[in-house]
């Protein structure tokens, strides 16, 4: 028992403090809002939303399914698709059946974000055994331990759990399974993780499409080296057909750009009657395209990408191949004219968070083998 214990430590201890967080900051969400400190803005909306589809799953009457009232208009009702298209809050509704309230929906966040940290562990394990880096086994356990535990106290992360409710914020530990899954090669269960993510925002799609592509570019491995010998070309060509990794990069990349398509250019507009009311923050790029360059590296960026950063030691920019998948989420957040969306006050930079922390892991891989490479040790 005690031998079990010794060597499965890190496990539990992380285990514990995923218990610990998901506790606190149930509590904490839940008393925020009897303290009449949250808003309708966002939990107000998000709750009424879940609880219509919830009823609308109860008595039968679906023309309640997805809709709230508008925020902009209060004699209308409106179909949640005219804001957002994150339809994982329908995913949400049955928990209503064991309680009808927003603390659910609290609650659910916050054993959600939690649970990233278990992942953060697997990835971790597997990265670095699988990387063969000069680290035992249960040393990774420890360095995945330590990670699952910085992601715990993340500043920004705690920030978008304690700040209402909004289902991309589930897209954190969603994607982290994502990659986790893949990493494993159980692609079902990839796919599966993947698509929840994508529905819990419109543009969630471009950053899996990102993924894919980043499939496709670490198979092929096409090194300077390589260019010069079509045998050995072939021979990676060969191997990777035959896996299944093309197959299923190709079809979530598909389902990622078509999902994206589909509901910027006919679900939201479908429902709104208009454009997607984002548009007007990247209105000022068709008129001055020049402009992005200075919005890219305003004063305000460069602080954002800081706070999001530093909590992780920098690690992530060792590993910039993993940072570039959160690449057009960068681009979102960065070029908005809407400067809420660079505050880490709110829960825009969720997404990238979970890139932040795969790069930490891999910054750590690529540090140790550069030191070994310095040291001239193997």
């Amino acid at each position: 028992m005690l031998a079990f214990i010794r060597k499965e430590l890190p496990f539990l201890l992380l285990g514990i403090a995923i218990v610990a967080y998901s506790i606190y900051f149930s509590f904490f969400t839940i008393l925020r809002n009897e303290k009449m400190y949250a808003h309708y803005f966002d939990l107000g909306i998000m709750h009424q939303t879940v609880h219509n589809t919830y009823m609308s799953l109860k008595t039968g009457d679906f023309s309640r399914f997805l809709e709230l009232t508008d925020p902009h208009n209060t004699y209308h009702q409106v179909k949640r698709m005219s804001v957002h298209n994150d339809i994982l809050l329908a995913f949400l509704a049955p928990f209503y059946f064991i309680h009808d309230g927003p603390e659910t929906l609290l609650v659910i966040q916050a054993l959600g974000v939690a649970f990233g940290a278990l992942f953060i562990f697997l990835i971790t394990e597997k990265v670095l055994a699988h990387m063969n880096i000069s680290t035992r086994h249960h040393e990774a356990s420890w360095i995945g331990f330590s990670l699952g535990i910085v992601y715990l106290f993340y500043p920004p992360l705690q920030q978008a759990v304690t700040f209402e409710f909004h289902a991309v914020t589930l897209a954190t530990t969603l994607l982290l399974g994502m990659y986790y899954f893949w990493l494993i090669k159980k692609h079902v269960w990839s796919f599966l993780f993947a698509v929840l993510a994508i529905f819990s925002k419109e543009q969630v799609g471009l950053v899996t499409g990102f993924f894919c592509l980043y499939i496709l570019i670490t198979n092929c491995e096409l090194r300077i080296t390589s260019l010069f010998n079509i045998e050995e070309l072939r021979k990676k060509k060969k191997e990777f057909i035959k896996s299944s990794q093309w197959k299923f990069a190709i079809s979530l990349g598909i389902f990622s750009l078509v999902w994206v398509v589909l509901s910027m250019k006919f679900i939201i507009p479908g429902f709104r009657g208009s454009e997607h009311f984002g548009s007007d923050y990247y209105s000022y790029i068709i008129d001055a395209p020049l402009s992005i360059f200075p919005a890219v590296f305003r004063v305000q960026s460069l602080s954002y990408l800081r706070e999001l950063l530093f909590p992780v030691g920098f690690l992530s920019i060792f590993a910039p191949m993993q940072l570039f998948i959160a690449a057009p989420e960068f681009g979102v957040v960065l070029l908005s004219a809407n400067e809420n969306m660079r505050n880490t006050y709110f829960h825009y930079h969720t997404v990238i968070d979970t890139f932040i922390f795969i790069a930490a892991i891999y910054g750590v891989k690529n540090i140790d083998s550069l030191y070994k490479k310095l040291t001239g040790k193997t």
